[in-house]
């Protein structure tokens, strides 16, 4: 057996192959001392951030938002302004040891970062540099060797940050995963079928890609709670047509088989969406788990619409039949169950109310002295009129 010049150099380090597969890109792209950085501080991000306790109870990352505001949206180069900045108070990764100054220490107060987990960062990022440094040594390779093997991803003249995620996704291909369009079910890995969040620590917890986005992570964990995702970054699917191969191959085969999803929509006011979900949502979760053990491939979301103004039903395309029969029959029945009604039902956002009949007397709702402001809907203008006069 023959390595190849890659495999020369993974053989003589210690780092994971996944890790060297993105240094030698770097290396070729002239990008290694970020790649290097981002990998170091990567190792201790977990213990980077201050979190503090949000208003549902969650932990939460204060950190001051320009570390994760730019083109990209990604963990990795977040860690790479947060160690570069850093770096004015300390010098060059490569220096020796120092002691912290009051600025530094204040810096990190400041901006709610951990500065002894950066220390520990800096260490191992000498280290890998002179890992890599001694691999390309051992393994008796000239910068051309490097520049000429599998060079198929021109980067040189790309924008930093996009080299450098580039780089990264040369070892993280296989994590390539899409948001499956179901809050329930979150992100979906391409190759392998299952599904996961992310993980709090993220600063893009509570985001989602849309449908012209892909991610991919260097690290994931499993929880009690499923599995969680680490060091997330967001990216163009055009990015997949620079890989050829089997991986590309099979990725696009199981995009078609994972992500096939179709939405129905059921307009309705405001008021009536909330009573609907209120009067129905314990019905509704015990069918889509019977639907989900009668078939596994079988996915359901039920959610009211941002806007209020509709419910939403997302469901896999052989779902459809069973889907548009079960919620017609509950809109019929929501429909006649409102006319048997006499309830007031507030108006979410608002200070009216909808009174669910035709037959309340404003003298069954007032306590004496008090008034009530009128907003007609639906009814004719000659009866709208009678109705001011008398």
């Amino acid at each position: 057996m023959k390595l190849t010049t890659e495999g020369l150099v993974m053989m003589n380090m210690i780092l994971e192959p996944k890790k060297c597969k993105c240094l030698i890109q770097a290396y070729k792209n002239h990008c290694l001392e970020e790649t290097i950085k981002i990998i170091s501080v990567e190792s201790i991000a977990g213990i980077l951030f201050r979190f503090e306790e949000g208003q549902d109870g969650r932990r939460v990352c204060v950190a001051p938002k320009r570390f994760f505001e730019g083109h990209f949206k990604s963990d990795l180069i977040c860690y790479l302004r947060i160690f570069e900045e850093w770096l004015q108070f300390v010098g060059n990764y490569k220096g020796k040891k120092h002691f912290k100054t009051r600025e530094e220490k204040d810096w990190g107060n400041e901006n709610k970062i951990n500065i002894n987990a950066l220390h520990k960062a800096k260490l191992l990022a000498r280290d890998i540099q002179f890992e890599f440094e001694n691999a390309i040594k051992f393994s008796n390779i000239k910068q051309n060797d490097i520049d000429a093997f599998d060079d198929e991803v021109k980067l040189k003249e790309k924008p930093l940050e996009e080299a450098i995620l580039k780089c990264f996704l040369e070892g993280y291909i296989h994590t390539i995963s899409k948001y499956s369009g179901l809050r329930k079910v979150g992100y979906v890995s391409a190759l392998e079928g299952f599904t996961f969040y992310f993980s709090g620590s993220s600063q893009y917890s509570k985001e989602f890609s849309s449908t012209d986005e892909l991610i991919f992570v260097t690290q994931l964990e499993s929880s009690n709670i499923g599995n969680r995702a680490r060091n997330v970054s967001f990216i163009p699917k055009e990015w997949l047509n620079d890989y050829k191969g089997y991986i590309k191959d099979e990725m696009l085969k199981k995009f078609k088989e994972h992500f096939n999803y179709e939405e129905k929509s059921i307009p309705m006011s405001s008021w009536a969406a909330f009573q609907f979900k209120k009067q129905y949502k314990k019905e509704i979760d015990k069918k889509i788990e019977e639907w989900e053990k009668e078939n596994s491939k079988a996915k359901v979301e039920f959610t009211i619409a941002e806007d209020k103004k509709s419910l939403n039903i997302i469901y896999t395309s052989s779902m459809k039949k069973p889907v548009d029969e079960y919620f017609e029959y509950l809109k019929m029945d929501f429909c006649k169950d409102i006319k048997h009604q006499t309830t007031v039902v507030p108006i979410p956002q608002t200070k009216c109310a909808a009174i669910m009949k035709n037959g309340y007397q404003v003298h069954d709702i007032l306590l004496p002295e008090e008034f009530i402001t009128v907003q007609f809907y639906g009814i004719e203008k000659d009866a709208k009129m009678m109705f001011e006069e008398s």
